[in-house]
């Protein structure tokens, strides 16, 4: 395990300056790296973080709510308990990160990387998972059997609307009632948690929008 070294608040603030420099691409502009550190219960509501390396980091319980943070890397990082509502976390690589008991709702994680992630107990009301990687088995939150194969229909929904993507063939009719079958089960109260509102949509022509299972 990597050892995590804390920031004085001079250290970030500067850190932030020099960020905000490197987006606007002016001189002495530098990309955040607060990769390594120990940022627990730390406040970065609002901030800018976008394009910033912050893997491998501790941040449980930390204020991350309406942060910009598009294409940072989050690889292995720790958000157990984080409030993270609101943010745009489009295209992020979040790898084997944790989100155990963290608020994630309304969050954008379009085109993100959330293979590996533990979103035990999270909230995701309203969040935008679509065209991530994210794969069911990260968010169930017991061994019940039950839960299993309940996972386990919602996989297979999730991946006859793929399926029906890709062909364009299938008729509306028939990807509405799949799409249906999909979120009904992920409104069930049987997971523990609030998985059940990720955002399954149709598009004009009726067909499945694209969802990876």
């Amino acid at each position: 395990m990597k050892l995590l070294t804390k920031l004085s608040a001079l250290e970030l603030s500067e850190i932030l300056h020099k960020h905000r420099l490197w987006l606007a691409r002016e001189q002495g502009g530098i990309c955040a790296n607060l990769s390594s550190r120990d940022l627990k219960d730390i406040d970065l509501e609002h901030k800018d973080l976008r394009g910033a390396n912050l893997s491998h980091s501790n941040f449980e319980g930390a204020s991350l709510n309406y942060v910009r943070a598009c294409f940072i890397t989050a690889v292995a990082s720790n958000f157990d308990n984080a409030s993270m509502g609101s943010c745009d976390f489009t295209g992020a690589d979040f790898e084997d990160a944790s989100f155990r008991f963290s608020d994630l709702s309304y969050s954008v994680f379009n085109s993100a990387n959330m293979k590996g992630v533990d979103l035990t107990c999270s909230n995701i009301i309203h969040a935008n998972l679509l065209k991530t990687n994210i794969r069911l088995s990260s968010v169930q939150t017991s061994s019940s059997v039950s839960k299993e194969i309940r996972a386990t229909k919602v996989t297979k929904a999730l991946r006859e609307i793929k399926t029906m993507n890709a062909t364009k063939t299938t008729k509306t009719i028939k990807a509405n009632t799949v799409l249906a079958t999909a979120t009904g089960l992920l409104k069930s109260n049987d997971w523990g948690h609030t998985v059940h509102t990720a955002e399954l949509k149709t598009s004009k022509s009726g067909a499945a929008t694209d969802y990876t299972a």
